[in-house]
């Protein structure tokens, strides 16, 4: 070694070495914070595992940072070797950068505030060692600069790659969040139906808690997906096709992300989940993502590799199960579409003279109070049940890739939908009403100590899925108006949280009004008379008990009642915000929105 390299090595080893312990040390104390230990107060733990990761990372980072010092330090001196390190500190910084850089950052400080805690240490450590490092060097050689630089990055990438990946159990969990437009629990195999319509999503509830009694406040992608994202029902959060979320009401995304989490949400183009709705507060990356499931994967998977070291929550949406806008009213793999709907032998195509095809059809139908019937109807069932068969298929691939990646089991993974679908049960198709058929949803959750299926029957509400998952991270905030059911997953046979015995059946316009218990049901529709329905004696909501002015049970009048105040106090949360911005509709959106069937039951 020649004395300049000597000389160097002297000056390298000792900061080199404190990186590596402060490096280490901030690793120790970030996997303390991140498990929830120190929540816990197990003070034998916090020790266990603090000096477990600590002596890990050392070990490594020392073996690796004296290594990288060493060759740094035969640099010195060699005009020619000191640009190869100066070309390498610039390959090792874009790496490290890239690698923990939140999306929508802009500075070292935003990273810090959005709680990149572990990206924000080791950066701000990394730039203090360098700096002291290179502040003797500056007059000497210029070889010495790049190279101290290039062993000190490479120090804190290597650090980084010796940590743990993604979020921890317990206390931070990647949130994994797959919402499957217009899914009706009742045509999945899990669910009991009786063709094999989704054995990928069944082998998932294997070794998940599958829900039997969840249900959304209104069937329409735009107001259900924000009830499920704000924990508020419409009236609440007051979101409409011409009326964006209010300023300052805060969502999943938003409490994620003030916690640490990078937040990343992939999903169909479709305008009613568009950023003008505010859909896309508090994620750090939102994607539309234009066709199926499959388009949609081949954007998830790079995802998947570049999620860093945060822990993460991605919300997916697909809306490969939706009603379509072509020609058939559901899309499928030709595969699929042979095995459900393939023995059809009459003349319906899914277009009709003067009424259109597929989604417009189905609307038009119901505007003129038509029906599809026997042959038809089964056909068009078929159809559904294909579709389901085909995304089935790409979730099964989404499972793989997460396991491949070992996200899969330190994740607590939800599937659920927005809505269903109706098939002329009560005289329509599609997804205007509040019948059972269109407001019951599925919900499936798999956490990291789960095992084998279990079946929940408690009577839930979309809005009640979003304090759940944030328990999950250790989370709890005010102003949402769901009931976490953490400890129906975790903690089965325990006594249930006090939660309310009933759900609102409401669209935030007063166009459909309703609640619902385990029993009982009543709904309306605007300017008419309320409907009363007995669930346990008529489960398929045929028999109005009020019909042509029948004496309504005792049960009717307590239930209205606390609708009505449910009602007065979500209309006074909403008085007591400014709303937000109005929106619009361009005609090329508005055609889009009328080939799937909406707006005409929609637009006032």
């Amino acid at each position: 070694m020649h004395n300049e390299s000597k000389t160097a090595w002297r000056q390298l080893w000792a900061p080199t070495l404190t990186a590596a312990a402060l490096l280490s040390a901030s690793r120790a104390a970030i996997s303390v914070q991140a498990s929830g230990i120190l929540k816990q107060q197990d003070w034998s733990a916090l020790w266990v595992d603090a000096s477990g990761v600590f002596s890990a990372s050392l070990t490594l980072a020392l073996l690796l940072a004296l290594v990288a010092a060493y060759l740094s330090s035969c640099c010195a001196g060699r005009a020619k070797l000191g640009l190869l390190c100066s070309l390498f500190s610039l390959l090792a910084f874009s790496l490290f950068i890239g690698s923990l850089w939140p999306l929508n950052s802009s500075s070292f400080i935003e990273a810090a505030r959005l709680g990149d805690t572990q990206a924000g240490l080791t950066i701000f450590f990394g730039a203090f060692v360098t700096t002291i490092a290179l502040l003797p060097t500056i007059s000497r050689r210029v070889g010495r600069i790049p190279a101290f630089v290039a062993g000190a990055l490479m120090l804190a990438c290597l650090t980084q790659q010796a940590s743990p990946s993604g979020g921890t159990w317990p206390g931070r969990p990647n949130i994994i969040l797959v919402s499957i437009d217009t899914l009706r629990p009742d045509h999945l195999s899990c669910y009991g139906y009786e063709l094999d319509t989704s054995p990928n999503i069944d082998r998932f509830a294997e070794q998940a808690v599958r829900f039997n009694q969840v249900f959304t406040p209104y069937p329409w992608t735009l107001v259900s997906h924000m009830s499920l994202f704000t924990s508020l029902n419409p009236t609440a959060h007051g979101v409409d096709q011409g009326q964006a979320l209010a300023h300052g009401i805060p969502t999943l995304a938003t409490h994620l992300q003030a916690n640490g989490y990078r937040t990343v949400a992939i999903l169909d183009s479709v305008k009613w989940l568009s950023p003008g709705y505010q859909f896309n507060r508090g994620f750090d990356s939102y994607l539309q993502v234009k066709g199926s499931a499959e388009n949609k994967r081949k954007i998830i998977d790079p995802f998947l590799d570049d999620l860093g070291a945060r822990p993460f929550f991605l919300f997916l949406h697909f809306f490969d199960v939706h009603s379509d806008g072509k020609q058939l009213p559901y899309e499928s793999a030709p595969e699929d579409y042979e095995q459900f709907a393939g023995d059809y032998q009459g003349d319906f195509t899914g277009c009709v003279d003067g009424m259109g095809c597929a989604s417009k059809l189905l609307l038009a139908l119901n505007q003129k109070n038509k029906k599809l019937k026997g042959e038809e109807l089964d056909y068009l069932i078929g159809l559904y049940d294909a579709g389901i068969r085909t995304f089935d298929r790409e979730f099964g691939l989404l499972l793989q890739n997460l396991e491949e990646r070992d996200l899969y089991e330190n994740s607590v993974i939800a599937l659920t939908a927005d809505h269903g679908e109706a098939f002329f049960e009560h005289g329509f198709a599609l997804h205007g009403t509040v019948f059972d058929e269109v407001v019951h949803i599925p919900l499936i959750i798999k956490t990291p100590s789960v095992t084998g299926d279990r079946v929940e029957n408690q009577l839930l509400s979309i809005i009640d899925i979003a304090p759940t998952l944030l328990e999950y991270c250790g989370i709890t905030v005010d102003g949402m108006r769901g009931t976490s059911f953490f400890e129906l997953i975790e903690e089965p046979g325990a006594a249930s949280r006090e939660r309310p015995n009933w759900v609102l059946l409401e669209d935030g316009r007063g166009r459909w009004q309703g609640i619902r218990t385990e029993r009982w049901k009543a709904l309306r529709m605007e300017n008419q008379k309320w409907a009363f329905f007995d669930l346990k004696a008529d489960p398929n909501e045929k028999k109005n008990l009020l019909k042509n002015g029948a004496a309504p049970p005792p049960e009717f009048a307590p239930l209205i009642e606390q609708y009505e105040a449910e009602r007065a106090k979500m209309l006074s949360l909403r008085s007591g915000r400014s709303g937000g911005a109005k929106l619009s509709a361009t005609e090329e959106e508005r055609a889009e929105l009328e080939g799937l069937g909406y707006l005409g039951e929609f637009d006032d």
